[in-house]
């Protein structure tokens, strides 16, 4: 059994090397133990797998919220460069305003 400082930290993978190193001391034949040792080792793979997969999907959550943060942002530059460009139209017609008194 692998040294493990605190049991709450104990993984999958922790359990299933657990399950391959005692699999070596039982009474069955080579090609048993070598099947329960596989099965062990495909069943890490997966986890390792929906590991990533949890990663992933955490990271897609962050990147959505950033997008949406972004767009946000986007839609108010718009609509300032909008009333900044409807000022600069008004400031023109009073300049020409001015310039025909």
């Amino acid at each position: 059994m692998r040294e493990n400082k605190y049991w709450i930290h104990r993984t999958l993978c922790d359990v299933l090397y657990d399950i391959k190193e005692y699999t070596k001391t039982l009474l069955l034949l080579d090609n048993q133990k070598a099947t329960i040792i596989s099965l062990a080792a495909e069943a890490g793979v997966m986890a390792n797998r929906m590991e990533a997969a949890l990663g992933e999907h955490k990271d897609l959550i962050e990147l959505n919220v950033e997008w949406d943060k972004l767009r946000r942002e986007v839609k108010n530059l718009r609509r300032e460069r909008e009333e900044l460009s409807n000022g600069n139209v008004e400031l023109a017609k009073e300049i020409v305003a001015g310039a025909d008194k």
